[in-house]
């Protein structure tokens, strides 16, 4: 592999630089990836059943819309990257953890730690939580549009490379 193709960080990259032995590599890749994640999430379903009642039950029950959306959108993800399509792959990886989180979040619900810590007893005091969210406020407004323009540079290949 030259020095030029290490350079390439992702099968977008790859496609932009034409460079169809790179971009097959990132194919192959992102597949093994995705039928890992689907069979430790199929794992961790199991694992759920028959060691945490709690969660497993609110997860088939009140989760299982998210549960759904996460499994589409997965198997969405698979179907795209065998068709050799790109468009949909970042809005449906999005998707699915956003679900995957979501549905932690009802399967937990009201409890941080399943039966053994409510959210209103894990919470700091207000002043606490005030202080941090004009923090993260800020930090927001420094960062993030700094972090946008890095990306739409680099996605339009706009930033200087050393040869």
């Amino acid at each position: 592999m030259n020095i030029q193709r290490g350079l390439l960080l992702s099968r977008g990259d790859s496609r932009r630089a034409e460079d169809r032995e790179m971009e097959l590599y990132f194919e192959k890749r992102a597949l093994a990836a995705g039928a890992v994640a689907g069979i430790f999430a199929v794992v961790g379903l199991i694992a759920l059943h028959s060691e945490g009642h709690y969660v497993y039950d609110r997860l088939v029950h009140e989760g299982l819309p998210l549960v759904i959306i996460s499994a589409v959108c997965g198997l969405g993800m698979l179907v795209v990257l065998l068709t050799g399509g790109r468009f949909l792959l970042r809005p449906l990886a999005g998707l699915a953890v956003i679900a995957v989180i979501w549905g932690a979040f009802v399967a937990m619900f009201p409890y941080v730690l399943p039966t053994t810590m409510k959210w209103s007893e894990a919470a700091a005091p207000d002043a606490t939580l005030s202080a941090i969210f004009v923090v993260f406020g800020i930090a927001c407004v420094l960062v993030l549009p700094a972090l946008f323009l890095l990306y739409f540079l680099a996605q339009s290949d706009m930033l200087e490379h050393e040869h």
